[in-house]
């Protein structure tokens, strides 16, 4: 199966770094920007956001939007449907980033480079200055740097390690918390 290709624009995000956009992102800045205004139970985000997404697979021209821009659409937006009020709050939120660690696993092959590989990818989300970060994949990865086929008590170790790790690295180098989720 063939991934359809990033169809929204990358975002410019601090330091210059282009962070790819998504409909969820668009959702929890409008939701921030709601929660603001004082507005904590406006349940138009998802929507609202699906709109912009829209927007901007088709009307947008350009691989590229700067933070100021994306702003300004949700303003236009929320003043565009009556929502003068959250359009004056609004906001883009730090962006989540994922790590899909069954290939930094096969790009490692040993447990030490995996870590280091691992490292490098959570300092450069900290740098990058992000809300959140999703790692995925740890059963299969664990089980690729073990290589075992089964789930081993060796691999529940691993496993542990690997969180473990994470969190140090997040707490030890964030200014700012960072939502970790692990699946």
């Amino acid at each position: 199966m063939i991934a359809p290709g990033q169809r929204l624009p990358m975002v410019q995000w601090r330091n210059c770094r282009s962070v790819p956009l998504s409909v969820g992102w668009l959702a929890e800045s409008l939701a921030a920007s709601a929660e603001c205004a004082g507005a904590r139970d406006w349940s138009w985000s998802g929507d609202v956001a699906k709109a912009i997404g829209h927007y901007l697979e088709t009307e947008f021209e350009g691989q590229t939007i700067t933070t100021e821009q994306l702003t300004e659409v949700l303003r236009c937006s929320l003043r565009g449907i009556g929502c003068g009020e959250i359009a004056r709050r609004a906001t883009i939120v730090a962006p989540r980033v994922s790590i899909y660690l069954p290939d930094l696993a096969r790009q490692a092959g040993l447990e030490l480079l995996f870590f280091r590989l691992l490292r490098y990818r959570l300092d450069e989300a900290v740098d990058v200055v992000v809300r959140g970060v999703r790692l995925e994949g740890i059963r299969p990865c664990v089980k690729i740097l073990g290589g075992s086929k089964t789930w081993r008590s060796r691999c529940e170790a691993l496993s542990d390690e690997i969180v473990a790790f994470t969190r140090q690295q997040l707490h030890g180098s964030s200014r700012l918390p960072v939502d970790l989720v692990i699946v």
